[in-house]
């Protein structure tokens, strides 16, 4: 993914975050538009993904932080 020149190898998004903006929206942008950035959604709540397919990955909260890399 690339922002103003910036390129990112993985999105790691919380489900709820404050403010306005949906992050599993961002999610599926990232997937729609960018077959090479890895996306990790994480949620200390049970969410099933199914609309977000085969690729993203959910890691549930809390987590211990080895997990995260494994995943990465």
């Amino acid at each position: 993914m690339i922002i103003s020149g910036l390129s990112f190898d993985v999105l790691i998004t919380d489900i709820k975050m404050p403010g306005s903006l949906d992050e599993l929206e961002l999610a599926r942008h990232v997937i729609a538009n960018d077959q090479t950035t890895r996306v990790i959604v994480t949620s200390g709540f049970s969410h099933r993904l199914v609309d977000l397919g085969k690729d993203a990955v959910f890691l549930s909260k809390p987590f211990i932080p080895a997990r995260l890399v494994e995943m990465i």
